[in-house]
């Protein structure tokens, strides 16, 4: 495992725009971040959480049933002109049993290739059950850290809340969350 403290993004799509008028309706209970990607790489983060779905022809970043103005296509190019290299974990936001999950395993077949400058770690699938597919980058598996939606957290399952209630402590000119309440 990589003993580098990179920082990363749950759902980083989540800070785009919405796409539609459900998603827009829907961005309160989807949204993980406040920040684009380009405004989450000013700030540090490498290690991005990406999860798509199919519209038409193209991938679309998404969360649920929240979709992003961007897609898949445009964030990797975007990701792939920065300085330095970004870790991609890519997720199918569907099921093994949809009719594009075919799709999504070949689009991702060999992605590594299209894009050198990205470190891909792994691609998964969300449902019946999360599944890691493919590991790329074994070396680079995220030690991941997050508070279970439990309790009263499970009563209010809107990101920015828990934002709100939690107790922050600046820490060498970072927002650091200390604990819940």
């Amino acid at each position: 495992m990589n003993n580098d403290m990179t920082i990363g993004t749950h759902n980083s799509a989540t800070g785009e725009r919405p796409q539609g008028l459900l998603s827009w309706l829907g961005t309160p209970f989807a949204r993980c971040q406040t920040k684009t990607i380009k405004q989450q790489y000013e700030a540090g983060c490498r290690f991005y959480d990406l999860r798509v779905r199919t519209y038409g022809d193209d991938w679309y970043l998404c969360h649920g049933l929240w979709r992003s103005r961007r897609t898949l296509l445009g964030v990797l190019v975007q990701l792939s002109r920065y300085p330095e290299r970004c870790n991609v974990i890519l997720t199918y936001e569907g099921s093994k049993n949809d009719t594009d999950f075919g799709r999504f395993v070949e689009m991702t077949d060999g992605i590594e290739t299209a894009f050198r400058h990205i470190n891909f770690v792994y691609t998964a699938v969300k449902r019946p059950q999360w599944e890691i597919l493919r590991a790329i980058d074994k070396g680079n598996f995220p030690r991941q850290g997050f508070t279970p939606i439990t309790g009263w957290r499970r009563l209010l399952p809107i990101p920015w809340v828990w934002h709100k209630l939690s107790r922050r402590k600046e820490i060498g000119g970072k927002n650091v969350l200390i604990d819940f309440l």
